[in-house]
């Protein structure tokens, strides 16, 4: 949508589990799984973020940009 190939986006995203702080892997790892298979979301990814203080609205936000 933004003009970006995917295989950049890949790239970028393929050590995401090295990001640091936890916080911002896991709103990242969140939203991959949005965009990429939302059906697998499990209410263990919703306690995830919410663990590091994200409320319904950040989470909506989160899901709103994955798609």
């Amino acid at each position: 949508m933004l003009g970006v190939e995917p295989r950049a986006l890949e790239r970028s995203f393929a050590n995401v589990r090295d990001v640091s702080p936890p916080k911002a892997r896991d709103i990242i790892v969140f939203g991959l799984k949005c965009a990429r298979d939302p059906q697998s979301l499990t209410d263990a990814d919703f306690v995830s973020l919410r663990e590091h203080g994200l409320g319904n609205a950040e989470i909506m936000e989160v899901i709103s940009m994955a798609h």
